[in-house]
C-alpha cells in the first residue's frame, strides 16, 4: 500500500508596491475626471431623456414609443445598441470643424451632440426598461450603475465644493429664478 504525503507550506502572500507619489496623484486626477463623466452622463440620461418624451405628443412618436415597449428585451437591447450607433457618431461633425480652425462651431456641435444623443438613448431606455430588467445581466448593469452613481454622490457630498455648491444653491433660491426655472423644467412628461 502506497501513502502519499502532500507537505503543504504557507506562503505568504505577495506585498504590493506603494504606487510612487506622482503615479498616485495622476490616479486620483484621472478618477476625478472619470466620476464626473460618469455623473455628467448619468444626469443627461436620466433628466434630458424624460424630457424628450414631451416629443410622445407627436402621433408618430407615441406610435414608436408604443410599439417599442411591447418588444421582447432582445429586441429592446438592438434598438438601444442601434440608438446608441446612430446618434453617437454625429459627434465626429466636429472634426471638420475643428480643422477648419472653428472652435466654437465644434465646440457647439458636440454639446447639441451630446444633448440630443443623452435624450434620444434615455428616451429609449426609460421607454424599453420594463423588457430590458427582464434580462439578467441588464439587471446587474443596473445595480451596478445604481451603486456606482451612489458611491460618487458619497464621495462627492463629502468635498469642500459640494459644500460650497450648497450655499450658492441657497443663495441662488432666494433670488426667485430658480424657481421659474424649475417650474418650466417640471412640466408633466408623458
Amino acid at each position: 500500500m502506497m501513502v502519499a504525503y502532500v507537505i503543504t507550506a504557507r506562503v505568504p502572500p505577495m506585498e504590493q508596491p506603494s504606487p510612487h507619489p506622482v503615479s498616485r496623484v495622476i490616479r486620483r486626477i484621472l478618477l476625478g475626471v472619470a466620476a464626473v463623466v460618469f455623473l455628467i452622463e448619468d444626469l443627461l440620461i436620466r433628466h434630458i431623456g424624460p424630457l424628450f418624451g414631451r416629443l410622445a405628443a407627436l402621433r408618430f412618436v407615441a406610435r414608436a414609443e408604443t410599439w417599442a415597449a411591447r418588444q421582447s428585451p432582445r429586441v429592446s437591447v438592438f434598438l438601444l445598441v442601434a440608438a446608441i450607433g446612430l446618434v453617437y457618431p454625429i459627434h465626429l461633425l466636429a472634426i471638420p470643424c475643428f480643422v477648419a480652425g472653428r472652435w466654437m462651431l465644434g465646440i457647439g456641435i458636440i454639446i447639441c451632440a451630446k444633448l440630443v444623443a443623452a435624450g434620444v438613448v434615455g428616451r429609449l431606455l426609460h421607454v424599453c426598461r420594463p423588457r430590458l430588467m427582464e434580462l439578467a445581466w441588464f439587471r446587474r448593469l443596473d445595480l451596478w450603475v445604481s451603486e456606482t452613481r451612489s458611491r460618487i454622490l458619497t464621495a462627492l457630498h463629502q468635498t469642500a465644493f459640494w459644500r460650497s455648491y450648497l450655499q450658492l444653491k441657497a443663495r441662488w433660491a432666494t433670488s426667485g429664478w430658480v424657481d421659474r426655472w424649475r417650474r418650466a423644467v417640471r412640466r408633466p412628461v408623458a
